[in-house]
């Protein structure tokens, strides 16, 4: 009987190990195979949100605007799917930080850095450090565009390609973080569109006249009709209902 017992202990000893060596290698396998964490934030018409990323980035979200978030032990990268995001990166040299666009991608490591995406470009503005820029998608059978951008300057990426960079203004561009539109001889239709991405409203200006003003001023960007009034006494316009969801901007009959 003894050898039947001895038999069994080996068998349970190997069974044992075996067992001991899956323990490990299930510990061990996900250290260089991490599972991908995701979040998933937005924002409403009209609203601004900031968020702490789970690297201690922060995330601040303009108006209508939405991002997906994925980290893993490699890798932090982000999409911006629709609207305009700011970054602050913390620093980790192990992982870059890729934020893709659609037509680019923006890698950085440690820095600050403004992206506006719609229908046809997204516009990238570095407010500290360094980020760069690589050109995705159909290129024609020429190589990638690559740009590297330094605080200060603007970037805008579209289907065909990166356009070169130039020094802008910061403050302006960032200034939705306060709730605040900053116009410098603005284009009034520019002024108008940028109204529209804030509210429900359609403004039309079907007056060439009126398309050639320009505006200068500090805007509320939660007081739309504020800023129609203010347009309405600096600029001798008239803000005609259409319909409830459509104005017009006309020149004030003398």
């Amino acid at each position: 009987h003894s050898r039947p017992a001895a038999n069994r202990d080996k068998w349970l000893a190997g069974a044992l190990a075996t067992a001991a060596c899956l323990v490990v290698a299930l510990l061990l396998w996900p250290q260089g195979f991490s599972e991908n964490k995701q979040w998933n934030y937005q924002t409403n018409l009209g609203e601004q949100r900031s968020f702490e990323l789970a690297d201690s980035s922060r995330l601040s979200l303009n108006t209508a605007s939405r991002v997906q978030v994925t980290y893993n032990d490699e890798r932090r990268y982000v999409e911006l799917i629709q609207g305009e995001a700011y970054f602050e990166v913390a620093k980790d040299s192990s992982r870059p930080f890729e934020v893709e666009l659609g037509s680019a991608r923006v890698t950085a490591i440690g820095t600050a850095f403004n992206i506006y995406r719609d229908d046809m470009a997204s516009a990238i503005t570095v407010t500290e450090g360094v980020v760069r820029v690589t050109e995705l998608g159909d290129t024609g059978g020429r190589a990638p565009m690559v740009e590297v951008l330094h605080a200060n300057q603007q970037l805008t990426a579209n289907t065909m390609g990166l356009q070169a960079s130039s020094k802008v203004d910061v403050a302006e561009l960032i200034a939705w973080r306060r709730g605040e539109l900053i116009a410098n001889e603005m284009p009034l239709p520019e002024l108008v569109a940028q109204i529209e991405r804030y509210n429900g409203t359609h403004i039309l200006i079907t007056d060439s006249n009126v398309a050639a003003l320009t505006v200068s001023g500090v805007f509320e960007l939660n007081q739309p009709r504020a800023i129609l009034d203010a347009l309405e006494l600096s600029l001798d316009l008239k803000v005609v209902t259409l319909d409830p969801q459509t104005l017009q901007l006309l020149k004030s009959p003398q």
